[in-house]
């Protein structure tokens, strides 16, 4: 039996989102292989993205960027996490060798971990990284200024150049320190779509619009936005006292399932809503942050497969926004993309298990 260790990025849901496809369609082509996956990630929402059997170890995989909420990098933190781990990079990768000998795998893959690459090298383990962005790249367009941030980036990409491949699942960003780069195609979910006026029991809606900012906290001041009749907005936390909020984690439906369902989806750029919505051909409406390095790449592609607009932060906070769902919606459909990054990325796999 081969033993396939996956390290995945708990830096919001995006990573999950390309990394459970993948492991599903693996694991369905392969029964026999036995899956470790790391991460920070509790073993609750793991469970509710791979439909296969696997064995969690809670354990981080990479610093990923501190965020002051969902739009904005803390830069400093950046700066101060980053520069405190190349200063003790060699004691933390003879750490994460011992840790993975212990493991013993035959592959390592990760979305997106320097420190196992890096550990898999030294052990002499095939490894593999599959992802639309890296730290390195990541961390050298927010601290590329300030000291020691060239040889801080020049140690993170040897950490993951010690990996045989790096694919790069479109729409992905620009990776000028990645060496052996294959880019492969868009890595997805589809969801079944159901009635929400049925399941949600809201007869009298006429529209439900998702809020879902990802994975990190992103507050918007809901009680602010004004009623529309028919429209009901769907959000992750309560509204008291707005019946035309609702609460979807109160309903046993699916998340993929009710971002098909949905009239359209308000979020900010980020690989897996988008990547969803355009493959369920939900509409958009984003709130941009325009200093985060995948966005111009994310958005091109966005708008070659569904409706969508951006919004600015005033407009978001006011919810005087309907006039830009009416458009969106009235758009005709577009076509979705192929998930064809989901088989290139078993292919790449499987062949350095053979």
């Amino acid at each position: 039996m081969k033993t396939v260790y996956c390290a995945i990025s708990f830096h919001g849901f995006g990573h999950l989102a390309q990394a459970a496809p993948v492991l599903n369609r693996l694991m369905s082509a392969r029964p026999d292989i036995e899956l470790v996956i790391q991460s920070e990630a509790p073993l609750s929402i793991l469970q509710t993205w791979l439909q296969c059997p696997f064995r969690h170890v809670i354990r981080q995989t990479d610093l990923g960027m501190p965020m002051f909420n969902a739009l904005k990098v803390n830069v400093q933190a950046t700066y101060e996490a980053y520069l405190n781990e190349y200063e003790r990079r060699a004691d933390i990768l003879a750490a994460e060798a011992a840790h993975l000998s212990g493991r013993q795998p035959d592959l390592v893959l990760t979305n997106i971990s320097y420190r196992l690459s890096a550990a898999a090298g030294r052990l002499q383990i095939p490894s593999l990284h599959f992802c639309s962005l890296n730290w390195a790249d990541i961390f050298l367009s927010y601290c590329g200024d300030k000291p020691n941030s060239r040889e801080i980036y020049d140690w993170l990409c040897e950490s993951y150049n010690q990996a045989q491949a790096f694919l790069r699942v479109n729409p992905g960003m620009l990776m000028t320190g990645m060496a052996h780069v294959k880019s492969i195609g868009p890595i997805s979910r589809s969801g079944r779509r159901c009635d929400l006026r049925e399941a949600l029991q809201r007869p009298d809606a006429d529209r439900f619009v998702l809020v879902s900012m990802g994975g990190m906290p992103y507050a918007i001041p809901f009680h602010d936005w004004p009623v529309t009749p028919g429209l009901v907005w769907l959000t992750g936390e309560p509204v008291n006292g707005r019946d035309d909020f609702i609460c979807y984690k109160d309903f046993p439906i699916p998340h993929i399932d009710l971002l098909a369902s949905c009239d359209a989806v308000v979020t900010k750029p980020g690989y897996g809503t988008l990547a969803e919505a355009a493959v369920n051909q939900t509409p958009v409406l984003y709130l941009p942050r325009r200093d985060w390095p995948e966005e111009p790449s994310q958005i091109e592609w966005l708008q070659q497969h569904v409706p969508c607009q951006e919004i600015d932060e005033r407009r978001l906070f006011s919810g005087a926004i309907v006039d830009e769902l009416n458009q969106i919606c009235a758009a005709p459909p577009m076509k979705p993309p192929a998930l064809t990054g989901i088989d290139e990325a078993v292919t790449e796999i499987l062949a350095l298990l053979a």
